[in-house]
């Protein structure tokens, strides 16, 4: 596939706004969604020469719209849905019939509430960042699970093949394709190359582009055989037989994770070192996702290519309406207004280069000044190829609170579904997999849907809102197999906690009190089995949006229990074990051999692994278990129905 623009978006490096018309407004409509007892409202701002709007739902995971719900003349600017189920969550899209046909997206729900089980996330370390900030990647796997994640930890050597990094993403998916769900790239891992496109339009830089798609993708055909072409300026572009850059321009089929990437390699801009950037940006990061600073819900947008037709920034205007709402979407200056205002969100576009876009900063102007905004898009000729140094798009996280950042108008995002508490992985991912079901480009139907480049600076787990946490979570375990927990409350007002349970190493939590309690105190006494338990409570309370309200969570607080209701405790058991805890050896001890008929005494480790198995005979009194080379920790003897716990020194 030949995909070569011939328009030129770095001409406008010094472009100034001459045009009284602004495309990327005619291409939004910016709704607005709030919720009844039974219903959703939709409401958008008037627009001049509209003779029409057409509204359609689907539920999120709907890949269709199907037929309109409801069609409205041009003057209308509200919309009712009153057939809504609660606790259902709605997406909505609104078509303005027009001269410019503009489009724009919510979703919304009465009484909707958070999934407080998110799946695994598979966490790629960059190896050259241990041990130094052993401190801060354990805080983020904490947050991570803190927040509904189960985090499988791989640590990779930078140096590595990418073909051999796939193959250890694959490997991990295989294990549990069905809970397995994100991503996270953290540091210079090795990055993919695929393609022969330039979706910014300049024929020096047509040829491969990184493609951290690649990773996310598990079981499309990934070919490095039919393209052939060096034209690209930079050797990094050029693509031809077996090395090493895949042929495919449009990912090959559905991409299956949520993936997103942090990496300060090569940033010399930068006086901070690269292991102080990457602490930085996890410090930064936590202090977030608990309330460590707080961004004002407004978004800034400064537009430099208002005049291209293909209305860039409207990734920024139809996003934003939803998030923090149209009046308080400031269109001016991107720097310095974003070095005194925390933002929520911004978009900023100009003609560019790979370190930087006219009119709107620069990646030395990220080292120099601190960018108040969290979420982040900008646009610009070359930086959207951010495998290189001092990058514009990689840069950014390097300063201030910037959290994430993309690269947004050659595809239009989608970020809609933040408003009610989807993380941006989420839609990441919506836009990864998107050829119909959100507008891409003016350009043609579907167009840049799914091309190879689409890729998020960040971390994917990132939702809008959060709560601060509550902490000094307590769990005791009294002779009753009763769990009694207290903690301290969250510092903000909530509407109460959630206590969750798992063995630690269950992915899914289990909903301990399906009513929300007011105070700082639970029983849990509906354990049924032993074994090693982790608790966590989690703050709760009504989040109000511009996309209606819904339930948020808190990041949660931890405490762990080991539970001996176990069949140990039942009086008909067959054996006992000594010494317990042991060092050395354990003895098993049947209470009564007449009772022991051929069979197989079976040992456990705390992750249910058999460990040791030996046949027993009938009659036997005592069998004795040597415990040399064996690691401290808790472990399990089963025989027959019978189980029993002993702890290794």
């Amino acid at each position: 596939m030949k995909t070569i623009f011939t328009l030129s978006i770095l001409s406008l490096y010094f472009f100034t706004p001459l045009f009284s018309q602004t495309y990327a407004l005619d291409l939004s409509v910016q709704l607005t969604a709030s919720t009844g007892a039974v219903s959703v409202g939709l409401e958008w701002p008037s627009y001049p020469g509209v003779t029409q709007y057409n509204v359609y739902r689907k539920l999120p995971s709907g890949g269709s719209w199907g037929a309109a719900i409801a069609t409205l003349p041009g003057t209308d600017t509200v919309y009712y849905d009153n057939t809504v189920a609660m606790g259902t969550a709605y997406e909505y899209r609104v078509d303005r019939v027009a001269s410019t046909t503009g489009v724009g997206y919510a979703l919304s729900g009465v009484n909707v509430k958070l999934n407080y089980n998110n799946g695994i996330m598979i966490l790629l370390t960059d190896s050259f960042f241990l041990p130094a900030l052993n401190t801060e990647i354990a805080q983020l796997v904490n947050d991570y699970e803190a927040d509904g994640w189960y985090v499988k930890q791989v640590n990779i050597n930078r140096n590595s093949s990418v073909a051999s990094v796939k193959s250890q993403i694959v490997g991990v998916f295989n294990q549990d394709p069905a809970n397995t769900k994100a991503l996270m790239l953290l540091g210079h891992i090795p990055v993919p190359y695929s393609g022969l496109i330039n979706p910014d339009g300049h024929g020096d830089h047509y040829g491969a582009w990184p493609a951290d798609i690649f990773y996310a993708e598990m079981d499309g055909n990934w070919t490095d055989a039919s393209v052939n072409d060096v034209s690209a300026t930079d050797p990094r572009n050029r693509n031809i037989p077996g090395d090493g850059k895949y042929d495919q321009s449009v990912c090959p089929s559905l991409v299956e994770l949520q993936v997103g990437r942090v990496d300060f390699y090569d940033l010399p801009a930068f006086t901070a070192t690269e292991e102080q950037l990457m602490q930085n940006y996890l410090n930064k990061l936590h202090s977030f996702k608990i309330r460590g600073f707080i961004p004002n819900d407004v978004a800034v947008v400064e537009d430099n290519f208002g005049g291209f037709t293909e209305g860039f920034s409207a990734s920024g205007y139809k996003n934003f309406s939803v998030a923090v709402g149209p009046a308080n979407i400031l269109t001016t200056d991107w720097l310095p207004t974003l070095d005194t205002l925390d933002a929520l969100w911004s978009y900023g576009c100009g003609g560019g280069w790979y370190q930087g876009a006219g009119g709107i900063a620069t990646s030395t102007d990220f080292a120099t000044y601190s960018v108040q905004s969290v979420f982040n898009m900008l646009f610009g000729s070359y930086f959207g190829d951010w495998d290189v140094q001092n990058s514009f798009l990689r840069s950014a996280l390097g300063s201030g609170a910037m959290l994430t950042n993309a690269w947004a108008g050659r595809p239009h995002w989608q970020f809609h579904q933040m408003a009610l508490g989807y993380n941006i992985g989420y839609c990441t991912q919506k836009t990864h997999n998107n050829t119909s079901t959100y507008f891409t480009s003016t350009l043609a139907p579907g167009y840049f849907g799914r091309w190879v480049h689409i890729a998020l600076m960040g971390d994917p787990s990132l939702r809008l809102h959060y709560i601060a946490p509550p902490s000094n979570l307590i769990a005791v375990e009294d002779g009753n197999h009763v769990v009694h927990l207290n903690w301290s409350a969250s510092t903000e007002a909530v509407a109460g906690y959630y206590v969750f349970r798992k063995l630690m190493t269950d992915i899914n939590w289990t909903l301990v009190n399906s009513n929300i309690t007011g105070t700082t105190s639970l029983d849990d006494s509906t354990l049924t089995s032993g074994g090693d338990y982790t608790y966590i409570v989690r703050a709760a309370r009504d989040q109000q949006t511009y996309s209606g309200i819904y339930e948020n969570l808190s990041l949660g607080s931890f405490a762990s229990i080991s539970s001996n209701l176990i069949t140990e405790n039942k009086p008909d058991a067959i054996f006992t074990i000594y010494p317990n805890p042991t060092i050395d050896y354990i003895t098993v001890d049947f209470l009564n051999s007449v009772e022991i008929t051929s069979g197989s005494l079976r040992v456990y480790n705390s992750l249910g692994e058999m460990i040791y198995v030996h046949e027993i005979t009938a009659g036997l009194d005592k069998f004795t278990i040597p415990l040399t080379g064996l690691s401290a920790g808790v472990y399990y003897i089963e025989i027959g129905n019978s189980v029993r716990k002993f702890i290794k020194k």
